[in-house]
């Protein structure tokens, strides 16, 4: 009888670790345009950000789009942002009444 250690559930999704790379790549796009859309569209910090960095987050078209031009935030800028509008700075995307849990 041959040992077989299966991944569990939890942390293996065959259907994501099976699909190609390209596929892949397609998923992860869809999510980070989803993302960039509802940051910019919810938060006046990311909002003012992309504008200052003339950031259009309807112009990714791949994933080396953003990494290539898009803009980044630090340490050091988060910090910055928190100091000028205690205690979360503008980068709410929610009513300060919703937050259940902070990290």
């Amino acid at each position: 009888m041959e040992n077989k250690v299966m991944p569990s559930n939890r942390f293996w999704d065959e259907k994501w670790e099976t699909l190609s790379i390209d596929e892949k790549a397609h998923i992860q796009l869809k999510k980070l345009k989803q993302l960039l859309t509802y940051a910019n569209k919810n938060s006046p910090f990311y909002r003012r950000h992309f504008k200052e960095a003339t950031f259009d987050t309807e112009g990714i078209n791949s994933l080396d789009d953003y990494l290539g031009r898009g803009p980044f935030v630090n340490k050091t800028i988060l910090m910055d942002e928190q100091t000028k509008n205690p205690p979360f700075g503008d980068l709410l995307t929610v009513n300060s009444a919703e937050l259940v849990r902070l990290y």
